[in-house]
């Protein structure tokens, strides 16, 4: 059977998922291409809304594995647009708890991976960031 860049590309988002899943960021670094973009529009400014390459991607996944205990995906579904089949669309709902003071949130995502001779080249991380700003708040 003759291995398909629709399954080339949902294999690829499938590690990336697991080695996020797992805090393996060696993992994922080896994953997203030199150039990589993570673009996330509606986190709140502070936590900045796009990063570039691929060190300051893995600095930004470090730095929030270090502000979340408890984390679960729930829900996940992965496909490629069907015209594009270089575009993974991965949508799931995320809980987590803040480390800092044991606030906890939970968010729906969409996650557009956009894949390029065999590597992950742009992130685009789609959520509601109310319940996030709300953990951050601190507890009611």
């Amino acid at each position: 059977m003759t291995r398909t860049t629709r399954d080339a590309s949902l294999d690829l988002a499938a590690r990336y998922l697991r080695a996020m899943d797992e805090a393996r960021f060696d993992a994922v670094h080896a994953l997203l291409s030199d150039g990589a973009v993570h673009e996330v529009p509606f986190a709140p400014e502070s936590l900045g809304r796009r990063h570039e390459g691929r060190e300051q991607i893995v600095a930004l996944y470090a730095q929030a594995a270090d502000m979340l205990v408890n984390t679960r995906v729930e829900n996940l579904s992965i496909d490629t647009l069907a015209e594009t089949p270089t575009t993974v669309v991965c949508r799931y709902d995320f809980d987590a708890t803040l480390s800092s003071d044991g606030v906890s949130f939970r968010s729906a995502y969409v996650l557009f991976l956009h894949v390029r001779d065999g590597l992950i080249e742009r992130v685009v991380e789609l959520f509601d960031p109310a319940p996030l700003q709300a953990a951050l708040s601190g507890p009611s």
